[in-house]
């Protein structure tokens, strides 16, 4: 059966079962336990998907905010950068899907979902956002669009203040 770890509820897990062992006054009590995914990484570091996706739309301000400054300045943005940022708000977007993920009990994760995920991101997340939030889904894929874009749209109010 392997190595019984101590749980936090008096009782032991053994790894792999998934049962959860009690011990009673009567004898040996067993009985199934569901692993918590919400759980997990409760610690100092844990991350929630309300602190990824306010992390998606402070980094996508503060580059709108940067590309409408140069387009003022008569500079443009480095392509380089905005592949990095492209990047960067790519995984944060995998991110808060994997993280908004876990605490749907609706929503099944095989073992490689966040592999998945990672791969198949693009067709993943309308289906996702309309599965989870039904007709409000099409509005958080166009208010995720316009926030990648947020940068395009200021360039575009800063051209017609002049």
């Amino acid at each position: 059966m392997g190595e019984v770890l101590a749980g936090a509820t008096g009782g032991a897990l053994v790894p792999g079962r998934h049962m959860l062992l009690t011990r009673d006054p009567g004898g040996l009590n067993i009985r199934p336990h569901r692993r918590d995914d919400r759980q997990l990484g409760r610690g100092f570091m844990a991350l929630s998907s309300r602190l990824v996706l306010a992390a998606l739309v402070g980094l996508s301000i503060v580059v709108g905010c940067y590309q409408a400054v140069l387009f003022g300045l008569g500079y443009s943005v480095g392509a380089p950068f905005q592949a990095i940022y492209s990047l960067v708000f790519v995984l944060l977007l995998i991110v808060w899907i994997d993280l908004d993920c876990r605490g749907r009990e609706d929503i099944y994760r095989p073992f490689e979902f966040d592999f998945l995920i990672f791969v198949f991101w693009l067709p993943y997340l309308p289906y996702y956002l309309l599965r989870t939030r039904r007709a409000r889904g099409l509005l958080w894929l166009l208010g995720l669009f316009l926030l990648f874009h947020v940068g395009y749209f200021l360039q575009w109010l800063v051209y017609f203040a002049r």
